[in-house]
């Protein structure tokens, strides 16, 4: 039995719709990655930052803001551990990198935080 033009139509369409449904299946299930590997660089600077090493403390947050580039608290608590331990460049360059996250996501409390650090900042 030959289809008709519209069954062509709508079986293509229908198709069409799978892939569709499909790649979004995939972009939601990399997101949820995303976010569980954001989760866990976060707790585990956290868990570094109690037990006062702030250079693994360091390489978490770096590695979670490299994820996720609106961070901001990432890049809140990477600029406090650099003072700590008088790496005073890479807090600057940290503090401009939040300045512009801030403004993007308008959080103003970053941008006042961000704002005051650099403005005591020893260069």
């Amino acid at each position: 039995m030959q289809q008709s033009s519209e069954d062509v139509f709508f079986n293509e369409l229908m198709q069409i719709f799978k892939a569709q449904l499909a790649e979004k299946q995939k972009t939601l299930k990399q997101q949820q990655i995303k976010l569980d590997l954001l989760v866990q660089y976060a707790e585990a600077a956290h868990m570094a930052e109690k037990a006062k090493n702030y250079e693994a403390a360091i390489n978490f947050f770096e590695l979670a803001i490299d994820l996720d580039e609106n961070y901001v608290h990432g890049c809140e608590r990477l600029a406090i551990h650099y003072h700590r331990l008088g790496r005073f460049a890479d807090e600057k360059r940290v503090i401009l990198r939040g300045i512009e996250m801030a403004k993007r996501k308008r959080y103003s409390n970053s941008l006042e935080f961000f704002t005051r650090r650099l403005g005591r900042l020893k260069m």
